[in-house]
């Protein structure tokens, strides 16, 4: 019954599976690193409105009562946003789909779960681990010792 519930989105069968799959992951490559929730602004975001492509003007009276029902309205686009913005996380913390490394280096997996509120706002929960895992216990020293790693740092945080 497990095995058949594990592919049921949002069943107890699927949060085991992927329980599981963490755990393996833990097992091979160490504890992650880096550990992130996202949660993207998207009821009532102007993005999500551009994406449908209605024009409104900020300044406009009852611009906000506007933009959401446009959102509401439109739960595709907001998956949409959500998307994007999840993408665009990826893509610039992580250089997911580049050799390029992140801010905090070269990410060697990452492992995330989506969920949706009560009120249908999708949000990610994560883990990244990243090449030659150093452990936060060792953050320290490499800041001492590696100054590309440094400076990235101290430029994502400024």
């Amino acid at each position: 019954m497990r095995i058949i519930s594990s592919f049921n989105p949002e069943s107890y069968g699927e949060k085991v599976r992927l329980r599981n799959l963490i755990f393996g992951k833990i097992g091979r490559l160490g504890i992650p690193l880096i550990w992130f929730t996202l949660n993207p602004h998207d009821i009532g975001n102007i993005f999500v409105v551009k994406l449908a492509g209605e024009d409104i003007l900020l300044d406009e009276p009852g611009v906000k009562s506007r933009l959401l029902r446009l959102t509401l309205k439109n739960p595709s686009l907001v998956a949409q946003y959500f998307h994007t913005i999840i993408t665009a996380f990826f893509d610039c913390f992580f250089k997911c789909l580049s050799r390029e490394a992140g801010i905090f280096g070269a990410v060697s997996s990452y492992c995330g779960v989506v969920e949706s509120t009560t009120r249908m706002m999708l949000h990610l929960h994560g883990f990244a681990w990243l090449s030659g895992n150093f452990g936060a216990a060792n953050l320290s020293q490499r800041l001492v010792s590696d100054s590309q790693f440094r400076d990235r740092l101290i430029n994502y945080i400024q």
